[in-house]
């Protein structure tokens, strides 16, 4: 039978696991030698079961003078390389379903051991710990901390056994270097220079850690990522493709499709990268070889697109500036499409003049200041629509895309101005 005094611990031991709670922020630099079990990374001191902390850096990144299980194993994903949690994933318990990477009943050395809400011995707000050994008897060896005691190396058996396990690359043996189900996915369907001074790049890319986001994509000309003299371009996938949709079950707006503007000339190779969201590693869609000639000799219109929107049904916002040097005193042509790019079979075009003042534009590039485009225009598209804009070029040199962006279009019309600024067709 139980003495008291051990009926005591017991039931002192489950007050303090319940005090699990949120993370702390980002580690500053480290300053003081990691104390140790059996090894540096620990951050506890072999004893009986309880360990003498005595890092001055960890003390302060996820202890902060409070002992906490969440802080600890965020402190252990630091140290192996993994993103910091911050608060994001809440507390102990939340993190089942808040944290990324394969749940399981799987145990692997640098897994998390979960113990839910309410299970011996988590308390009210859950358990976690870090995975050190597991043993074919089911029992398992971790390195916890909570409210009340240092970081220890305790092992648990039987009822008292985590609830499961959360495995996140590149902590876990469980995935080791093999490519992780936790992933971006997707496919570089084009790659091609359709005008001097351009590239193009057409695919498809998400993330299953966060299907209702359209995820960033990173295009790089002039060779990979880390190549000296590269040139980068950020893109976000969030162009419709139904075709993805129907293949995955993902939803349709995790398409790219964009010309990039590029100081880059002759044949060069263009490396696409999916960036990764929560679990997993960002990945590399592939690489391809492309020539890229000058322009005409002359200069080439330059602008920017400062504002696409639907303000209203039946309705499109652009907003933005446009000059040429060749002709700085005039006012050049722009054309929108709404429904993709030039070509796009379907397309609904409009053509206004960039004659709007933008006394900024005249301040930064010392032009005049009647280089400025914005319209509400009437259209016939609804839904979600690529709408691209283009400066028509006047003397040498090349028509330009200022880019393209995506926007949902109701069908309700509206009695709103067609026109703010200029014309449209």
């Amino acid at each position: 039978m139980r003495s008291t005094v051990g009926r005591f611990a017991v039931v002192l031991l489950t007050l303090l696991v319940a005090v699990c709670g949120i993370v702390a922020t980002a580690p500053p630099a480290e300053s003081a030698q990691i104390a140790h079990c059996s090894r540096a990374d620990y951050g506890c001191v072999e004893g009986s079961g309880y360990g003498a902390y005595t890092s001055t850096w960890a003390d302060t990144y996820y202890f902060g003078g409070e002992h906490n299980c969440t802080r600890y194993v965020a402190y252990r994903l630091a140290r192996n390389g993994m993103p910091d949690p911050g608060t994001s994933w809440g507390n102990a318990g939340d993190w089942w379903t808040r944290a990324p990477g394969e749940k399981n009943l799987t145990p692997a050395i640098g897994a998390i051991a979960y113990w839910a809400p309410g299970k011996k011995p988590a308390g009210s707000y859950g358990h976690v710990a870090w995975v050190e050994a597991y043993q074919p008897d089911g029992s398992v060896t971790v390195t916890e901390d909570n409210a009340g005691w240092n970081s220890r190396h305790v092992t648990y058996s039987g009822v008292d056994g985590p609830s499961g396990y959360i495995h996140i690359r590149g902590s876990s043996q469980y995935f080791g270097d093999s490519p992780s189900a936790l992933d971006p996915v997707g496919s570089l369907d084009e790659v091609s220079s359709p005008s001097p001074g351009k590239v193009k790049v057409r695919g498809w890319a998400f993330d299953r850690d966060a299907l209702a986001r359209s995820i960033d994509v990173h295009v790089y000309v002039g060779g990979g990522v880390g190549t000296a003299g590269v040139e980068g371009h950020a893109l976000t996938a969030n162009v419709s493709r139904p075709d993805v949709d129907s293949a995955h079950g993902v939803g349709a707006l995790h398409g790219f499709d964009s010309m990039l503007a590029t100081n880059k000339r002759g044949r060069q190779d263009v490396c696409v990268y999916a960036i990764n969201i929560g679990g997993g590693d960002s990945v590399e869609l592939g690489c391809r070889a492309v020539t890229i000639d000058s322009p005409p000799v002359g200069s080439n219109p330059v602008g920017s697109i400062d504002e696409v929107s639907s303000p209203a049904g039946a309705k499109v916002k652009v907003r933005g500036w446009a000059f040429d040097r060749d002709t700085v005193t005039q006012s050049i042509a722009v054309h929108v499409y709404i429904g993709g790019g030039l070509g796009t079979p379907g397309v609904e075009s409009h053509a206004l003049t960039a004659n709007v003042a933008r006394n900024d534009v005249d301040k930064a590039h010392n032009v005049g200041a009647f280089h400025g485009y914005e319209a509400v225009l009437s259209t016939k598209k609804t839904g979600q629509q690529r709408v691209c804009v283009y400066a028509l070029n006047t003397g040498p040199g090349a028509t330009v895309e200022l880019g393209c962006r995506t926007v949902t279009i109701s069908e309700k019309p509206s009695s709103i101005l067609d026109t703010i600024g200029s014309g449209s067709s």
